[in-house]
């Protein structure tokens, strides 16, 4: 903690976001491989709501639910090799929520059917953000927690790791070209928060964003 100063906590993020993705890319090499909720220890989640999850971190006080009233905390998790509710990626996110003091929001990046369908997306969005939200349904999710959001007058908080990065860099893409450039100015960027980005294809923010690389 002394020697990272401000940036300890994103780096245990990043630690525990990588632990998490190495033991499933290990796991997924073994066919016997099972995995649960109850064996990670994590919650199961709740019904989905729009591809967004609510994840309250452990012992969750009444000033973490007052602090998550005023600021949102958003993870967006990476390439998921899981169909559906991945346990893997609630740790990641209950992770989040613990580190950053709060209930946290998890958008669940786990549409694609396989593997190949995820990288199929990656490429899509990395050519355009037009392309990248007709292929990747989480990027609309995205938009519309923004504009919930920045109308209500919260801060907003993206914490998004490898794949997430570029689902939210396509979000905001899109999002600045519907509002217009006054209005994206005006009603927008001054809730956007710095981003939290861990091991992102992503380099660079629309204007008025800025984001932190690990």
């Amino acid at each position: 903690p002394l020697l990272l100063g401000k940036h300890y906590g994103r780096c245990m993020v990043l630690q525990q976001v990588l632990r998490t993705e190495s033991e499933q890319l290990s796991g997924a090499c073994i066919r016997a491989r099972e995995t649960s909720f109850s064996a990670l220890r994590v919650p199961r989640p709740a019904t989905l709501d729009n591809g967004v999850h609510s994840i309250r971190p452990p012992g969750c006080t009444a000033d973490m639910e007052e602090r998550a009233a005023r600021r949102s905390v958003y993870f967006i998790n990476g390439l998921s090799l899981s169909a559906g509710a991945d346990p893997y990626v609630f740790q990641q996110a209950r992770r989040v929520a613990e580190i950053y003091g709060q209930p946290a929001a998890l958008i669940a990046n786990d549409r694609g059917a396989t593997v190949a369908h995820d990288l199929q997306h990656c490429v899509a969005g990395k050519v355009s953000s037009r392309l990248g939200r007709s292929a990747e349904p989480t990027v609309d999710v995205v938009m519309n927690a923004i504009r919930r959001d920045a109308a209500a007058r919260k801060r907003i908080k993206f914490v998004v790791f490898s794949q997430g990065a570029l689902i939210l860099r396509n979000a905001l893409d899109e999002l600045r070209g519907a509002c217009g450039e006054a209005q994206w100015k005006r009603d927008i960027c001054p809730y956007l928060e710095v981003v939290d980005a861990f091991g992102s294809p992503v380099h660079s923010w629309p204007a008025g964003v800025h984001g932190v690389h690990f």
